[in-house]
């Protein structure tokens, strides 16, 4: 879905590395979600020698070029694929046009919940999207739900961690967010005391205390309260 994207913003570099077989982990994520397609580009990874790799992942196909100076991400800003507010979750026009262009005779029309893309958020100076969209709404109406969007969120930041730590950056400080750290960041979104929260989740208060601290450092926030307010603006919880 991101390949047509990629090799946009990388034309100017003509060597070009490809596998048509996609990658494990977003295979399983399509098949865990019921998805038609997932993606992952990365632009301006730094490598050693002074180099940058890009690279576009799939469930289908790999494709990855290497340039020995950094490339403008201009064409994804333009593109619309640079937004990470929680306005932005329904698709870019073009990647409706994409979706439609997939369609028999380009005539149908694209429900906009029936994709998403957003930027991942930049660590080593790269720029990177992640994308998903899901076949043609089943009879019962399925779609692109605002807690499958957070969770493909969660997938697309730790595969982005991935490629990053292959690469040779170490990812320590972007450390996930586990599950039940959410759990506890939700509660306290919700108004509950450590206390409250304890009870709802079937764990002590104190269990609560230390996975809301280990939230807490992994936002890089001083307060509780500051990393409640980040996992809510990074789409992580929703209130």
């Amino acid at each position: 879905m991101l390949q047509s994207f990629f090799l946009e913003v990388t034309k100017a570099e003509p060597r070009l590395q490809k596998c048509d077989e996609g990658v494990a982990f977003l295979k399983a994520a399509l098949s865990l979600y019921g998805l038609s397609s997932v993606s992952y580009v990365a632009i301006n990874i730094p490598k050693k020698g002074n180099q940058f790799l890009h690279c576009a992942y799939s469930n289908s196909a790999i494709r990855q070029k290497t340039t020995l100076a950094p490339l403008s991400v201009d064409g994804l800003r333009d593109l619309g694929l640079l937004q990470t507010s929680p306005v932005d979750w329904t698709a870019s026009e073009r990647l409706k046009i994409e979706l439609k262009l997939r369609t028999p005779d380009g005539s149908q029309e694209v429900d906009e919940r029936r994709a998403a893309s957003f930027a991942l958020s930049t660590l080593r100076g790269e720029t990177a999207v992640f994308a998903a969209a899901i076949p043609e709404a089943s009879a019962n109406g399925d779609f692109l739900t605002s807690s499958v969007m957070t969770e493909l969120r969660i997938l697309g930041k730790y595969f982005h961690s991935h490629i990053l730590r292959l690469n040779g950056h170490d990812t320590f400080d972007s450390l996930l967010i586990s599950a039940r750290e959410l759990d506890c960041l939700k509660w306290t979104a919700a108004g509950k005391t450590a206390w409250e929260a304890s009870r709802i989740l079937g764990i002590s208060e104190r269990t609560v205390i230390f996975h809301l601290n280990a939230a807490r450092k992994k936002l890089n926030c001083a307060t509780t309260t500051q990393a409640v307010a980040k996992a809510v603006a990074t789409q992580l919880i929703s209130l």
